[in-house]
């Protein structure tokens, strides 16, 4: 009714019973609204008042609805009348100078990003009486430093506490059984969190790049790490999951430069992917055989992982799981492995490459760049070595491909300037362009009797010496 009226003063007066929606909202001109002692008030109305910055409530009030204050960036006081029950959904968002929040004995519910925004807003006291929180009801309030949790509540909402700068510590009360989606994500200064062994569930991104967090003790009956949950944690630096967790999510420890050891509890069975991505200072780490999945980049850009013994039940190594793993050099292979995913080893210096016979595909890129392998051993039921597999390999010299093998991708041995053999089987139906180029010394041994058809036209663009109608047994 008066947005942008350009008016100040607005006096209601006492033959008015309503007040519609968003009746003052947009009007940055209004510096003070009297209200009279008995009025229903609807959502929104105060809406962006930006000057507005005291107002008194009437008594009667017994809620304080949705938007309200929302925006009222003047408005630095508020006493909540003791008649209200509940503040709804973004009341007082983006009031970002509201220091001081009196809320009434009573109160019941607190909505979503109720105080969203409040970052002049350093304490406040919850009352008991409170049964429901929203989420993100203090999100981005950067200041708050002491806040309680009411006895009543038993979770810690979604973004409960996100984007806060103020706290270094946190107890979480014995009554919360479970911690929100990003409850504490972005807290710049949290450095300890204390969590007692009630706790059932920490939510996905809950504790989300927290760059000072150094000290965290898990729960013990949690079954899961959620995906995020402790992303970005540059300062932590030991980490033990509790014995009853099956389940670690996608990119959990991701970017957790100073992780420095990691115990996983006999009976997990999954690390989702990027779980351990970005861990510079991870050397060693026990995988359990209870594992029966690793996902892709699990493992990626692990700058001081030297060696890994790979759980006996993993049937496939995901692409780039182990990508750019720089001091790689020893791996052990499960037993009943039958895939290695695009770029799993990529960049990654093995220095003994023994497959078992399980395996039957070896992706793009899988071992690329290896300028340090020592020995190679093929699986002999292997069928498809894709693209890039095995570029720029060193100190190979000798390789007998398996007579099962059906596919070599492009560039698939490109750059081997140390091989100086290799046997192809007849059965390959296909190989790509420029599978050998670059490959100095090479001279090609076939089984079959001429080139077939299908391999590409581009397959020895360098032209290498080819035998054909050779039997496998170079070694």
């Amino acid at each position: 009714a008066f947005a942008g009226s350009g008016v100040t003063h607005i006096t209601v007066h006492d033959n008015i019973k309503i007040i519609k929606s968003f009746a003052f909202a947009n009007n940055p001109s209004l510096v003070e609204v009297i209200l009279p002692a008995e009025v229903e008030i609807e959502e929104g109305l105060f809406y962006n008042d930006s000057e507005l910055a005291s107002i008194v409530l009437p008594e009667s009030l017994t809620q304080i609805p949705n938007y309200m204050f929302y925006g009222a960036t003047k408005l630095q006081t508020i006493d909540i009348p003791s008649n209200v029950k509940s503040i709804g959904a973004y009341a007082f968002a983006d009031a970002v100078n509201l220091k001081e929040v009196k809320l009434p004995d009573g109160l019941l519910l607190i909505s979503h990003y109720a105080f969203a925004n409040n970052r002049s807003l350093k304490k406040i006291a919850l009352p008991e009486s409170i049964v429901s929180l929203g989420q993100g009801v203090f999100s981005g309030a950067s200041a708050l430093g002491e806040v309680n949790i009411p006895v009543n509540i038993d979770k810690i909402p979604n973004y409960m506490f996100e984007n806060n700068q103020a706290l270094t510590e946190f107890e979480i009360p014995t009554y919360i059984k479970k911690i929100g989606d990003y409850a504490f994500s972005n807290n710049t200064n949290l450095e300890t969190v204390v969590f007692h062994d009630e706790i059932l569930s920490i939510g996905e991104g809950a504790f989300k790049n927290n760059k000072k967090l150094n000290n965290v003790t898990l729960p013990a009956y949690i079954t899961a790490i959620e995906n995020f949950t402790f992303e970005n944690n540059i300062s932590l630096k030991e980490i033990v999951i509790p014995s009853q967790v099956k389940k670690i999510g996608i990119g959990a420890f991701r970017g957790d430069y100073s992780l420095e050891r990691v115990v996983l509890p006999e009976g997990i069975e999954e690390i989702g992917s990027t779980a351990f991505e970005d861990n510079f200072k991870l050397s060693s780490i026990n995988l359990p055989d209870s594992i029966r999945f690793i996902g892709s980049r699990t493992f990626s850009n692990n700058q001081s992982l030297t060696s890994i013994v790979l759980p006996k039940n993993i049937i496939k190594i995901e692409d780039g799981t182990f990508r750019d793993t720089l001091k790689l050099t020893q791996v052990v292979f499960p037993i009943a492995l039958e895939q290695i995913g695009d770029n799993a080893f990529r960049n990654s210096p093995i220095e003994h490459i023994v497959l078992p016979s399980t395996v039957t595909k070896i992706g793009a890129n899988a071992f690329y760049n290896n300028t340090r392998l020592q020995t190679l051993v093929l699986s002999g039921n292997l069928e498809y070595i894709g693209g890039y597999a095995f570029y720029n390999l060193r100190n190979i010299k000798t390789i007998e491909l398996p007579s099962t093998l059906k596919y070599i991708g492009p560039e698939a041995f490109a750059n081997c300037i140390d091989l100086e053999k290799i046997w192809i089987p007849s059965r390959v139906e296909t190989i790509g362009a420029n599978a050998f180029v670059q490959c100095e010394k090479l001279t090609i041994y076939l089984e079959a009797k001429q080139v077939p058809s299908t391999w590409d036209i581009d397959w020895n663009r360098d032209k290498r010496p080819v035998l054909f109608d050779q039997n496998a047994g170079l070694y």
